[in-house]
């Protein structure tokens, strides 16, 4: 009797080990009994009802975040053209960055992106609309505003 005691004391210990340690070390045993041993232990069991992880390919985005900085660079120099031969000055000159690059995010939001932004950007409003207006090519249209500005009061 004393066997048989031990055998399923010692079955119980290791199902109990093997159950709580599943979640965080990966067993070896077949698919089918890591799958049942999790979903017994695991507190999340609602993991169908959240959406299926979106994957990334890391190049891809790369490629979409230098596109992004080439538009903003190009669109930055031909606004800083725009305001140097406007003669625009002071915070005036500033106001049409902003709205010069805020024209440039709804442009590539409607034309390129549209409604699929998550699908080739991981943070999509903050790469289209916050970091255009913050660090999307302030001081190439700074160089390019002052430099046709002061080409024009000179030479003008």
């Amino acid at each position: 009797m004393a066997g048989r005691k031990s055998a399923s004391s010692a079955s119980a210990t290791a199902g109990t080990a093997s159950s709580s340690s599943a979640p965080v070390v990966p067993s070896t045993t077949s698919a089918s009994t890591t799958s049942a041993s999790t979903k017994s232990v695991s507190p999340r069991s609602d993991t169908t009802a959240r959406a299926p992880p979106q994957l990334f390919s890391d190049a891809a985005l790369m490629h979409n975040t230098q596109v992004l900085t080439f538009c903003r660079s190009a669109f930055a120099i031909v606004a800083g053209i725009t305001a140097g031969i406007l003669g625009l000055t002071g915070w005036a000159g500033f106001g049409f960055f902003v709205v010069a690059t805020l024209v440039l995010s709804a442009l590539l939001t409607v034309v390129k992106v549209g409604t699929r932004s998550a699908r080739y950007f991981k943070a999509p409003m903050q790469e289209i609309w916050v970091s255009g207006v913050t660090s999307g090519g302030v001081f190439t249209y700074i160089l390019f505003w002052t430099m046709v500005n002061g080409m024009i009061r000179i030479y003008g």
